[in-house]
Parts: C-alpha cells; structure tokens; sequence
C-alpha cells in the first residue's frame, strides 16, 4: 500500500539570510557546528534498553 500527501508550508523568512552554519554529524556527538558547539547523542536505544 502506498499513499501520497500534498501539504502547503509557509515558511518564516530567515532572519539572518546571509548567515552560514556547518553541520558535522556523527557517531559520538549526534552533531558538532562550525561555531564549535557539540549536540550530544541521546542515545536513545540504550536508555531504551533499560
């Protein structure tokens, strides 16, 4: 079975068009930006798991 949805977004502008970010994702840290900040995995299957 499949099915198909259309939606209609309407985004905000940005509000800082010019600005740039880069994202590393990964293994240890879910993802490191190019500002330096580090967004930690939340592990989720482990804490699962009990």
């Amino acid at each position: 079975m499949s099915f198909s949805v259309e939606v209609t977004r309407s985004d905000p502008a940005p509000t800082q068009p010019d600005a740039v970010l880069g994202v590393d994702l990964g293994v240890k840290s879910l993802a490191v930006l190019s500002t330096g900040d580090v967004i930690p995995n939340p592990k989720h299957l482990e804490v699962a798991l009990g």
